[in-house]
């Protein structure tokens, strides 16, 4: 009888060594998984962010701005305009009248049509409501240009 309890004895020691291990190896292994979870969510919830803040940190590109000369009916709104070297100019028409610019300038009332050294060669016709843009004006200089139809129409181009 002795060898009968012995072994029940031994029997139930084995399983609550073997449950004390299994859970005692369970704890263990939740404790070792529980730090990669964390790294493993904190890796994600960083990628997240990093994307969050890269797209909402684009920024519209800048538009590029043309030096811009408004022609009313009979006129330049302004007569002068000053740019820098490589630049182009817009020309706009705002009214209904026709014109054709050129090269040169009007002196007393009288055309004088001359194109300067460096500046962009321009014979432009213009219909009304439309634009039309001139240059580039890639040499420093002051360069004119006139209206062909209307007298005393005249624009002077400042390139620095």
């Amino acid at each position: 009888m002795f060898y009968i309890a012995a072994q029940v004895g031994k029997t139930a020691l084995n399983r609550m060594t073997s449950r004390g291990t299994s859970t005692a190896f369970a704890r263990r292994a939740r404790k070792e998984t529980m730090p990669v979870k964390k790294m493993l969510i904190a890796l994600i919830a960083g990628s997240l962010f990093a994307v969050l803040v890269t797209a909402c940190s684009v920024k519209e590109a800048s538009p590029v701005v043309t030096p811009t000369v408004h022609m009313g009916a009979l006129g330049f709104i302004q007569n002068s305009i000053t740019l820098r070297k490589g630049e182009m100019l817009d020309l706009v028409d705002d009214s209904i009248s026709p014109h054709q610019i050129e090269n040169g300038s009007w002196v007393n009332g009288v055309a004088k049509p001359a194109i300067e050294p460096g500046t962009p060669r321009v014979d432009q016709v213009f219909n009304g409501y439309d634009s039309a843009q001139i240059g580039p004006f890639s040499a420093a200089g002051t360069f004119h240009f006139y209206c062909v139809i209307h007298e005393m129409m005249n624009l002077t181009v400042h390139v620095s």
